[in-house]
């Protein structure tokens, strides 16, 4: 693509830069409601005041798209920053750029951002989950606690919240407590299959880290891992994560069963293939099935 002002994609994104910009300024002349107890021309002034945080959030991302077409990161940055922090309505920007934000280790920039979107009645759980984590990676353990607490809250069908608890509370050593937060996420009715197969994992991984709690630990992951053996997951990618724990819990009957069935659907992967190929030869050689 051509760099310059006379690319027609360019005047194409600066044209919808100004009308956006117009149209949202232009709704200013349409007065709400008063709410209960506040006064017209308070809430008129708020009003016209949010319209233009919203038209300008709308001109820096479209800047930005400019700025990224004409590979000039750092200014698309820059742009998208000042959009998300104007209106942090938009949950899956925001988390986007959170993301942009953490590879290039602005962390307190994706903080910012994130915290502005959590600050909205309708955040979700992710943006809780994602701050959480930035907040481990910080070293800031008691902020990240309650974020992914938070999290776990307001989105309980969600497993990173749980995951991020759980991993905090791994990494100090706090394994009574990590075990609780994986039970709570065991007991959630509404698990789907991916979230279940997670859970196994980590009821593992807990084993491994605390020796002592492995039997029991071993026994909630088999419990997870029937639960979602029962959903019937068509996804290879997890049916093939699913017969990685069974097999890991030595419930090798079942994990052949769903290495085999695998083989039929697989991609045409050979990495993957032999991967499923070596595990179910491994099986036969267990039990001694020539």
């Amino acid at each position: 693509m051509n760099r310059g002002g006379n690319n027609p994609v360019h005047l194409g994104c600066v044209l919808v830069i100004l009308g956006s910009a117009l149209l949202l300024l232009g709704c200013r002349s349409a007065s709400p409601k008063p709410a209960k107890g506040q006064k017209p021309a308070a809430q008129s002034k708020a009003h016209e005041e949010n319209e233009e945080d919203v038209a300008a959030a709308h001109a820096h991302y479209a800047a930005g798209v400019i700025h990224e077409m004409n590979h000039e990161s750092d200014a698309a940055m820059k742009e998208y920053y000042q959009a998300a922090l104007m209106d942090p309505s938009d949950e899956t920007f925001i988390l986007d750029l959170s993301s942009k934000f953490i590879e290039t280790k602005q962390l307190d920039k994706a903080v910012e951002v994130l915290s502005r979107r959590a600050s909205q009645p309708d955040a979700s759980g992710a943006v809780y989950a994602r701050l959480g984590a930035i907040y481990s990676q910080m070293g800031k353990t008691n902020e990240a606690l309650a974020a992914n607490r938070a999290a776990v809250k307001k989105s309980p069908e969600l497993f990173a919240g749980y995951q991020n608890l759980f991993l905090t509370f791994l990494q100090n050593k706090r394994y009574t407590e990590a075990l609780k937060v994986l039970d709570e996420a065991a007991a959630q009715p509404k698990a789907d299959a991916e979230f279940l197969v997670s859970l196994a994992g980590y009821y593992l991984r807990l084993g491994v880290e605390a020796s002592d709690l492995n039997a029991t630990v071993k026994g909630k992951a088999r419990t997870a891992l029937e639960r979602a053996e029962k959903l019937n997951p068509s996804n290879p990618s997890l049916k093939l994560q699913l017969a990685e724990g069974f097999n890991a819990i030595g419930d090798y009957g079942k994990a052949a069963q769903i290495y085999l069935d695998l083989l039929k659907n697989l991609p045409d992967v050979p990495l993957i293939r032999e991967r499923v190929h070596a595990r179910l030869t491994d099986i036969y050689l267990h039990s001694d099935d020539r």
